[in-house]
This record gives C-alpha cells, sequence and structure tokens, in this order.
C-alpha cells in the first residue's frame, strides 16, 4: 500500500476477490466471489470447500480475521454450485460505508452481515428469514442462469475458434 509515493505496508497474501479499504488505508477487507469447488454441481456441498476463507481481514499487511462460508451462511441450500464454484452472497448488495468503517453484505439465504473493517468483527446481523422454498426455488433458478450463461460462453469461444 502507498501513501503519496511512500510505501506504508505490503502484505503477503493471494488477493482473490474484491477489496474494501478503510477511510485511513491502513485496513482492507477481501471479499472473494467465488468458492472454487471440484465435480458435478448436484454432489453435496464439500465441508473442505466451504472452510476455506471468503472474507478476509488486513491491518497494515498482517491477516487479523477471517470468515469461512458456515461462518456467514445459515442455509446451505441457498448456496448457488456450478462445476467449478459455489456463489454465497450478492454481489450487488454490498454497502460500503467509508466514514463509518463497516461493509453490508446479503448472503444467499438473506442474512445481512454488518462488518468493521478495521478490527473484521461482526457489528450486526439480520436475517430476512427466506423460507426453504424460496431459496430452493431461487437456487435453481440462478443455478439455471449460471448454466445457461456457461453455455453461451463455451459456444462463443468454438466459434471464435472454428472462424
Amino acid at each position: 500500500m502507498y501513501r503519496d509515493d511512500e510505501l506504508i505496508y505490503t502484505v503477503d497474501a493471494s488477493i482473490f476477490g474484491m477489496l474494501y479499504f478503510s477511510n485511513d488505508g491502513t485496513s482492507f477487507l477481501e471479499i472473494g466471489w467465488w468458492i472454487p469447488t471440484t465435480g458435478n454441481p448436484s454432489n453435496n456441498i464439500r465441508q473442505r470447500e466451504m472452510t476455506r476463507p471468503v472474507i478476509r481481514f488486513f491491518r497494515e499487511g498482517n491477516l487479523v480475521h477471517h470468515y469461512d462460508v458456515f461462518d456467514l451462511v445459515t442455509n446451505r441450500n441457498s448456496i448457488v454450485l456450478s462445476i467449478g464454484h459455489a456463489q454465497w452472497d450478492y454481489q450487488n448488495q454490498r454497502y460500503h460505508d467509508r466514514e463509518n468503517n463497516t461493509l453490508m453484505v446479503r448472503t444467499r439465504d438473506g442474512n445481512d452481515i454488518t462488518f468493521d473493517l478495521t478490527t473484521g468483527l461482526i457489528l450486526s446481523s439480520y436475517s430476512h428469514s427466506y423460507s426453504d422454498s424460496d431459496v430452493t426455488t431461487q437456487s435453481i433458478a440462478t443455478q439455471s442462469l449460471v448454466r445457461i450463461r456457461t453455455i453461451v460462453a463455451v459456444l462463443s469461444i468454438i466459434l471464435l475458434a472454428i472462424r
């Protein structure tokens, strides 16, 4: 991290997601969009894959706290699975409050969780109480959309290769 061309700190970690910085730049949160998975999306979610950190908090380049999917998602049926990934939150429903150093995320099962960017602690959590049938229907529809987009992308690549 640089401020006014001066190195403030470095991070000894692979960054794989979106970054949200505190207002003074000394802390940041890294949030992963997708969790890598292996195998068929119809398989059960593997414990090993879901215990990888999806949110990590750093202060002056050092990891201070992290959360995995099962720390944040209460209804496993809400996690959208594809052949290679599992999506656990709504990316377009994240709210970064720079003035108060907070970030609110909404999980696929309707949990609004607000984090303190400087400590990594959960400040508040609220559940929208979606029913299992709502989440399952929403999950199936989203999975279908992901599959359609994947097929379109593959066909586009094939058409480009043929030309």
